[in-house]
């Protein structure tokens, strides 16, 4: 997910722009603590600067520079790195998919990255998410300590319009979260659900899943917790996998983050009680279902299968074609 960078950041955001494997692809030289403590509040005034994490671990970063007027249908993407110590996770890919939905979800039709002709690893990176070399930038970057200047490669990504524009709210929260559930509006005609438990580690994720699986393209299907653990159990990962569904795509996320995607057509609580607040629906369901995140495997896949029947149930009366 991407978070917006605070001040308790600073040193995780200085190792990274300073890391001798990353600082040649970036803008700044190296330099101290001092040097670059006004540089890192001027990006936080900007409100540009953000880093990656899974939940656990904070793997990289990126500035994300939104442009106006003529040009509101540009964003610019600066700073973008994962730290070496993650290199090989997928992270990389993971962090440019959230950029892309950033943009989608500002209404951007037109994504900007430059990118060194040197940096291969980078340039394949950025091919394989869909975005094109339109042109080299010659001695774009001066290195000063080895006095000499470096080409980068100006790249873009053009984004379909949706005739409906996306929200963009979402960008107002320090915490921001894209998985590969569909945005506002590009389902057309697509029932929304919203499953809801305490952790959103175990029930609402795999609620989530079957609605995906069962509803196929006729469901958008979302899932958070009132108190979210920040990882889904890997009980629930390994009994969807028998199913053949890859629970470990999904990540446990707040009510704040998935705020911006209501109205929803039906809202699933499963045990969160006074601590689920209200979302715009237009209609609220209690599932009693307990919490199998202590169970063994046997009990963990009747409480698995009994979701499934609910979630069968819940499709079926409201009128999707499956």
């Amino acid at each position: 997910m991407l978070i917006k960078a605070t001040e308790a950041d600073f040193d995780f955001f200085y190792g990274l722009y300073m890391h001798p494997q990353v600082n040649p692809y970036l803008l700044y030289e190296i330099m101290d603590k001092k040097m670059f403590k006004p540089i890192f509040e001027e990006l936080l005034q900007q409100q540009v600067l953000y880093k990656f994490t899974d939940g656990v671990t904070d793997a990289g970063m990126c500035k994300l520079v939104l442009h106006r007027f003529r040009d509101s249908h540009k964003m610019y993407v600066g700073g973008l790195a994962v730290h070496p110590a993650h290199s090989g996770k997928g992270y990389g890919f993971l962090l440019m998919q959230d950029i892309i939905a950033f943009a989608k979800a500002n209404n951007r039709s037109r994504v900007d990255l430059s990118v060194s002709t040197e940096n291969e690893k980078a340039i394949t990176l950025y091919k394989k998410c869909g975005f094109v070399i339109e042109g080299t930038l010659k001695n774009f970057t001066y290195f000063i300590k080895e006095n000499r200047f470096g080409d980068e490669y100006m790249m873009s990504l053009l984004i379909a319009k949706k005739e409906n524009n996306m929200k963009s709210e979402i960008t107002n929260s320090n915490s921001i979260r894209y998985d590969n559930s569909p945005l506002p509006g590009e389902l057309e005609g697509a029932k929304k659900l919203l499953f809801v438990c305490i952790e959103n580690s175990n029930r609402s994720q795999m609620s989530q899943a079957f609605a995906k699986i069962i509803g196929g393209e006729n469901v958008e299907a979302y899932s958070a917790g009132s108190k979210p653990s920040g990882i889904v159990n890997p009980k629930a990962i390994a009994a969807m996998k028998e199913l053949g569904y890859d629970l470990s795509t999904h990540d446990s996320k707040s009510l704040d983050e998935v705020k911006a995607f209501a109205p929803f057509d039906a809202v699933v609580t499963m045990g969160c009680g006074d601590a689920c607040p209200w979302m715009p629906a237009q209609k609220f369901i209690d599932w009693v279902i307990p919490d199998p995140k202590h169970m063994e495997p046997k009990e963990f896949n009747e409480v698995r299968d009994f979701i499934k029947e609910k979630v069968e149930e819940l499709i079926k009366e409201l009128g999707v074609k499956i």
